[in-house]
């Protein structure tokens, strides 16, 4: 579940830039005299086309998984190999962008979904997303935009779809946005066994996000946000499950307990509240973030991100390296437990996912991005080449190593 969150869409977003507030007065006037001056296009214009090939190396332990002894923990192990092309295009109105990006995972695993012990038909899991965002610039001070997508794999089906609007005020210095999203999941009744024979099972999320974001000076951006999400349904995944320690004397490991599926409340609902600082330094071009998110829902996990960023030009508008570094720390749900006993088999709730327990996590890495064509550029479009790396790691031992390298052109 966290990986999926890892790869795929995020519920809540802070407003970042790389090189905050330089030049915001000749910005702001350039943007003017480009609203004044738009003209209907003739044709349908390419802007930006980008690539990248990721792998996800995870490694670990988990008691949701079966994949290792009865009462576990069983392995995490999974491979995650994503191709993603993205492309923006404006249309004949200049003021309408359309960004577009498909994403597909070819899924390796031992047992990430705790099926492949007694089913080897997720062993390996193609998946495919498409992500589409169209913006409208009504002026220099509003902007409109709809996300809308589907997400495709081997017994999932998603479709999601959301509505933003942002507005600038005090000469563009302050923007404040909104924006409700809605995803809905349906997705197969796999139960512990492996066994196809429950009925198709729908998960359903809507969630409202706002922000503030503040031209400090002309090197410091400041931003608030705070998002709610109501999310009702089959919530837990039905092929997870929780080992029951049976009571009777046990004459083999098989004897000794059995597995039963997982249990969550019909409803969940989840708070987050976000803030960022950004700080430019223009002596040495070097870019500082720092964030903290605080997170809370009605399962009892509450959770605390703290994420500082750095971007430093190593070679003046050619080559630049990002380092960063996440510390993340949750409670885990009322719920959670490793095992239950066989008299207490008939608790309404219950899960033994090792996302939804307590733990620390620190998460670091560094890119590095080397512009073949700088930004500026004023004789040729700008291209760039990129290669990261980052380590993912809780305190249960679960570990995940990420390896990307992608291209990026303008026209």
């Amino acid at each position: 579940m966290w990986l999926r969150e890892l790869i795929g869409r995020g519920a809540l977003t802070v407003l970042a830039f790389m090189a905050p507030a330089i030049g915001v007065a000749n910005e702001s006037k350039s943007r003017v005299e480009a609203v004044l001056d738009r003209r209907d296009r003739d044709r349908i214009e390419l802007e930006d086309l980008r690539f990248r090939f990721t792998l996800f190396d995870q490694r670990g332990r988990g008691y949701q998984s079966q994949a290792g002894p009865l009462r576990g923990p069983g392995s995490e192990r999974l491979l995650v190999y994503q191709p993603t092309g993205s492309f923006r295009i404006r249309g004949r109105d200049d003021r309408i962008a359309h960004n577009v990006a498909l994403t597909f995972d070819v899924v390796t695993a031992a047992s990430p979904d705790a099926l492949d012990a007694v089913s080897s038909a997720s062993r390996t899991n193609e998946a495919g997303t498409l992500d589409v965002t169209t913006t409208f610039e009504s002026n220099d001070r509003s902007r409109w935009s709809a996300n809308y997508g589907v997400h495709i794999e081997e017994h999932w089906r998603t479709g999601f779809g959301g509505l933003g609007y942002a507005a600038g005020l005090l000469n563009n210095q302050v923007w404040v946005s909104s924006a409700i999203n809605f995803v809905g999941d349906s997705f197969d009744g796999v139960d512990p066994n492996g066994d196809n024979s429950g009925p198709q099972q729908q998960r359903y999320a809507l969630n409202h996000n706002v922000s503030i974001t503040s031209i400090v000076s002309r090197t410091t951006v400041a931003s608030l946000s705070y998002g709610f999400t109501a999310q009702w349904g089959t919530l837990f995944n039905t092929w997870n499950s929780v080992y029951v320690e049976s009571s009777e004397p046990c004459v083999t490991d098989s004897s000794c307990g059995t597995r039963i599926g997982e249990r969550f409340p019909g409803e969940r609902f989840r708070h987050a509240l976000g803030g960022q600082l950004n700080q430019h330094i223009a002596r040495t071009r070097s870019t500082f973030k720092f964030g903290y998110r605080y997170y809370r829902d009605n399962f009892g996990l509450q959770a605390h991100t703290g994420s500082l960023y750095a971007y430093q030009y190593l070679v003046p508008d050619r080559l630049y390296l990002r380092a960063f570094y996440r510390l993340h720390w949750q409670t885990g749900v009322d719920f959670y437990t490793t095992a239950i006993a066989d008299e207490d088999s008939a608790i309404p709730l219950r899960t033994a996912d090792s996302d939804l327990g307590s733990y620390w996590a620190h998460h670091a890495g560094g890119k590095l991005v080397f512009n073949i064509v700088a930004p500026n550029s004023t004789t040729a479009v700008p291209q760039n080449i990129a290669v990261d790396y980052s380590r993912y790691q809780r305190t249960t031992g679960l570990s995940i190593n990420m390896f990307s390298i992608g291209y990026a052109r303008g026209f």
